[in-house]
């Protein structure tokens, strides 16, 4: 099963780690290049790209069987949360059209849970 993990970070790192231990061909998409060394080290091709800024998708290369979004917010402002995980999640879900993915995406977002902010809508 070949699997983009979007947020390869605090969340998505383990499970990469896994689904490629259990032999599964796994990319990561993170914010920063220096994190390209530990998703490297987990068995994971590393890629850099920022759902919050489309342009950056462009080189992410398509067709995944599945696309896992686990992204974290950069802030503790209502305002960084909506930047991430709603404009950056409608750019994503934009991305997944584009490339004709039948949309399977598994979305983790625990903070939208704990916060009391309405950042969707």
């Amino acid at each position: 099963m070949r699997v983009l993990i979007v947020g390869c970070g605090y969340v998505g790192l383990p499970l990469a780690a896994e689904l490629v231990r259990q032999g599964h061909e796994v990319w990561g998409m993170r914010r920063s290049a220096e994190a390209a060394a530990e998703m490297r080290s987990a068995g994971v091709i590393g890629m850099t790209a920022d759902i919050t800024k489309p342009e950056t998708l462009a080189a992410v290369p398509g067709q995944y069987d599945w696309v896992v979004h686990c992204v974290s917010s950069s802030g503790d402002t209502a305002q960084a949360y909506r930047t991430i995980y709603v404009d950056g999640t409608k750019n994503l879900l934009a991305w997944l059209q584009a490339h004709r993915h039948k949309n399977r995406l598994y979305q983790q977002h625990e903070c939208l849970c704990t916060t009391g902010w309405l950042v969707g809508g």
